[in-house]
């Protein structure tokens, strides 16, 4: 009887050390891969590395849209004039502060009376880097104005015009300073330099200075402002001025809007009304302003809508009532349609 209590207290004995013991290995193990972690964590800290991106898929992402626009043109070479584009803007994310971000047009042009075109381009391709204080953009990029920009666009480039390959430097919060400089396809050197100010809730002012490095240089001046009457009614005006051109040297651009389309919110809708004086002294190219892009150098009075009948969809109409600038007694009346659908 005594024989079997001690070899039941040394079997006890050992299976309670060889318990302490594997639960000791467990825990050990559990401190290493701890102190793995933490130890790759604070790497990762000391070198700025953004675990979270991993993978190429958490780096990129990209967004477009599927468009058709249709233009009545009662002046063009192609009265009737329909397009098709499928637009894919691809954005691939360095890390906190750098992006790459492109925009890829498919085109299908049909004149209706005329020859079909089709074509695909890269608009634009650009590194964007944004930290605290400024914002650096360097490649192929949109060339866009700001101090004379409207919801309908710019009078001298907007960001349908991709046509510059450089750099532009842009900083500050209320004051926001733009410097831009490069070469443009149509090889000519371009510089830029503006300025805009939120001098309360409601006014925002800016003013800029261009100049195109040409044949003939071409030194342009412009000077804008917004005000926000109320949640609805918005006021936009802007004068740009050609100090080298012989004539047409002065543009300008006033606009009242009512609402806003939001793609994001179904049943939204906005209108517009505005009177555009737009001469081929000022634009830099094709104007943003969809009824001045088959036919320019022209003034008149402009009014459009927009609806947003399902989310990511927008219906657009536009009607411009005018004449040519340098023709006497030449009208020009332009129906533009659009719709569009967002991914």
């Amino acid at each position: 009887m005594k024989k079997k209590v001690v070899l039941a207290m040394l079997l006890a004995s050992v299976l309670s050390t060889t318990a302490s013991t594997t639960y000791a290995d467990a825990r050990d193990d559990e401190i290493r891969d701890l102190r793995f972690r933490v130890n790759n964590l604070e790497r990762a800290n000391r070198s700025g590395y953004d675990r979270s991106y991993n993978r190429f898929s958490d780096r990129f992402s990209f967004n477009g849209e599927f468009r058709f626009s249709y233009w009545n043109d009662k002046e063009a070479v192609d009265d009737n004039f329909g397009q098709l584009e499928l637009r894919l803007m691809p954005t691939i994310r360095i890390d906190d502060n750098l992006s790459i971000k492109a925009r890829i047009t498919g085109t299908y042009a049909d004149a209706l009376d005329n020859a079909d075109e089709d074509d695909v381009s890269m608009d634009y391709a650009y590194i964007e880097g944004v930290y605290d204080k400024f914002q650096i953009n360097v490649g192929k990029l949109p060339l866009s104005t700001h101090a004379d920009r409207s919801p309908s666009g710019s009078m001298i480039a907007d960001e349908e015009i991709c046509d510059l390959t450089g750099a532009q430097f842009i900083t500050g919060d209320e004051t926001k300073i733009y410097a831009t400089a490069g070469r443009r396809a149509a090889r000519s050197n371009y510089f830029a330099a503006e300025v805009t100010h939120e001098f309360t809730d409601q006014l925002t002012a800016g003013a800029g200075y261009h100049f195109f490095d040409t044949a003939n240089d071409v030194s342009i001046g412009a000077i804008g402002a917004e005000y926000t009457l109320n949640d609805d009614w918005k006021l936009y005006g802007a004068i740009a001025h050609n100090f080298d051109a012989n004539n047409h040297k002065t543009a300008y651009n006033f606009e009242a809007t009512y609402l806003e389309a939001d793609p994001n919110i179904k049943s939204s809708w906005g209108a517009y009304a505005a009177y555009r004086n737009i001469t081929n002294n000022i634009a830099a190219g094709t104007s943003g302003y969809e009824t001045f892009r088959r036919t320019f150098n022209k003034k008149g009075f402009e009014i459009g809508a927009s609806w947003i009948p399902i989310r990511d969809t927008m219906l657009k109409i536009s009607y411009f009532d005018g004449k040519f600038i340098n023709v006497i007694d030449d009208d020009d009346r332009v129906l533009y349609l659009r719709g569009s659908v967002f991914f």
